[in-house]
Parts: structure tokens; sequence; C-alpha cells
């Protein structure tokens, strides 16, 4: 009687202990995928360094962890909008202008600025206006701020 009392005692204790291990392996699993998505030191030093380096140092940014010329970037942020795109900025070139000529045709456009300095002056934005007449209907609208 008590060496039957003794195996269903061990055979509880087999199940919990078996129970446990595969938590433990769930908790494993867990940890492996957030494991996975954690950026190394020894990726960040390559980074880093590319950033430091003073070749770099203005008209680069980082999109999607990678650096990138900054015309590139603005380019393929803007031809992925897929509704509308705001641009605040203090400074609106002819520049900005060209790199909005990629935007897809039924995404509207609205820049708010306040063209400091020696900015968009309006026979410039004309010229845009004819050099580009495919956005005819879709035409940025630049809304100036003080």
């Amino acid at each position: 009687m008590q060496l039957s009392m003794q195996i269903t005692s061990n055979v509880v204790k087999m199940q919990d202990l078996r129970r446990d291990l595969r938590d433990v392996e769930e908790q494993v699993a867990k940890m492996e995928d957030i494991l996975n998505n954690v950026v190394h030191k020894s990726e960040l030093s390559n980074l880093i360094l590319d950033l430091s380096n003073p070749q770099l140092k203005y008209g680069f940014l980082l999109l999607n962890g990678q650096l990138i010329e900054v015309n590139l970037a603005y380019k393929d942020i803007y031809s992925i909008a897929k509704k509308s795109i705001y641009i605040v900025d203090n400074y609106i070139g002819v520049k900005t202008l060209v790199l909005l000529k990629d935007v897809p045709l039924l995404v509207e456009v609205i820049i708010f600025s306040d063209n400091i300095g020696k900015g968009l002056h309006s026979l410039e934005y004309q010229d845009f206006c004819q050099e580009y007449p495919f956005r005819k209907d879709n035409i940025p609208k630049i809304r100036c701020c003080s």
C-alpha cells in the first residue's frame, strides 16, 4: 500500500514537473523572440562611426535603420504617401518642390512655412507649376505662418 501511494505521488510530481518544463520552454521561446529584435552593440558601433564621419555630417539621415542621403529619403517617404503629406519647415525652396514631383498624383500636399531668409518666391512657385503640369489638379498648397 505504501509503495502504491509513493508511486502515485511520484507520478503526480512528474506530471507537475512536465507542466513546469513546458512553461519554461514557452518562456524561453518568448525570450528568444525578444532577443532577436534587440539591437546589439556591435551593430550600433558601425552606425555611430558612420554618423561621426565629418564627410557625412550634413545631408544624411537614418531611415529604417540605414544611413541614407536626405533627398533619397524624402523621395522614398513622399512616394509611399497614400492620402496627404504635411510639411512643416521654416524654409521652403525650389529643391523642396522638386522633391515633391514624385508624390503620387492623388496625394494632397500642404506645406506650412514662415519661409524665412531667401525662401521660395512666388515666381519660382509659378515656374514649378508650369514645369510639372501633370500635377495641375494637385499642386502643393503653401500656407505661410508667422
